[in-house]
């Protein structure tokens, strides 16, 4: 996952900068005036040679599968582009 891609950013930058887009996405669809409604529970599953774990951060950490509101309002940081 740490090799360059042709724009330069490694595989890994990519695949969670598409996440993070489908993140926000989703968040947006189920975005109503009294906040964001829970269409979509939300699991992000990270692999490697240490196992099968939650691979998303902060409180979203201690659940398996999280609540699409529970992502919309633990953002761990933003990014400006």
């Amino acid at each position: 996952m740490n090799e360059r891609m042709q724009a330069g950013m490694t595989k890994a930058q990519f695949v969670a900068d598409v996440i993070n887009r489908t993140f926000r996405d989703l968040i947006i669809r189920c975005t109503r005036e009294d906040g964001v409604r829970d269409y979509f529970d939300i699991a992000v599953i990270g692999y490697g040679g240490d196992g099968v774990h939650n691979a998303l951060g902060g409180v979203l950490s201690h659940e398996s599968v999280n609540l699409i509101s529970m992502v919309a309002d633990n953002t761990l940081r933003v990014e400006e582009r």
